[in-house]
């Protein structure tokens, strides 16, 4: 399968984003406690769950209470072989999600929202490979490794480079028990 692999300029000039409008069924004012909230998506979690006839991926998000963070969330997911756990980072305004390397110089063990963050090594995995500078999905210019760099408002950046590698996904059975994908 090919995958054909955009800059976030050409990702969001070519019409791939859409803007969906969202209401509210409460009016602005309303007080909601947060256990309502967890009680109503779980019902439409359930509810979800009742229409399918297979199976779904669980991909949980979490973020943060902070307003400065805003748009930034993690995962807790499962690299490589054999698999080991990492928060995959998640900024909803880029395309680029990521996870921290062990060959970050001078990186904070936590992000930005408070997480311990475990750091991988290309080397600890037997199905990894870095994709080069040659690769349909990288434009680059000629180094061994397809690089990035988002920088963001605060004038804070993330760098590195692009790794291929198996991602281990939860699936939830339409009888709600977790199994291994």
């Amino acid at each position: 399968m090919n995958e054909v692999f955009k800059t976030e300029e050409e990702y969001y000039s070519s019409g791939a984003a859409r803007v969906f409008h969202l209401e509210s069924l409460l009016p602005t004012n309303h007080i909601t406690k947060i256990d309502e909230l967890v009680a109503r998506d779980r019902a439409r979690h359930a509810r979800i769950l009742r229409t399918t006839t297979s199976e779904v991926i669980n991909f949980p998000l979490n973020n943060s209470f902070d307003l400065n963070l805003v748009g930034i969330y993690y995962s807790k997911v499962k690299v490589g072989s054999p698999q080991r756990k990492f928060k995959l980072l998640i900024d909803i305004k880029r395309v680029v999600s990521w996870i921290s390397c062990n060959s970050c110089n001078n990186c904070s063990q936590t992000s930005e929202l408070t997480v311990k963050l475990n750091f991988y090594d290309i080397g600890n995995s037997t199905t990894a490979t870095v994709i080069s500078y040659s690769a349909l999905v990288c434009k680059c210019t000629r180094t061994k490794q397809c690089g990035y760099t988002l920088n963001y408002m605060d004038e804070s950046r993330t760098t590195g480079y692009f790794v291929s590698n198996i991602l281990h996904l939860d699936t939830i059975l339409r009888t709600s028990l977790i199994a291994n994908s």
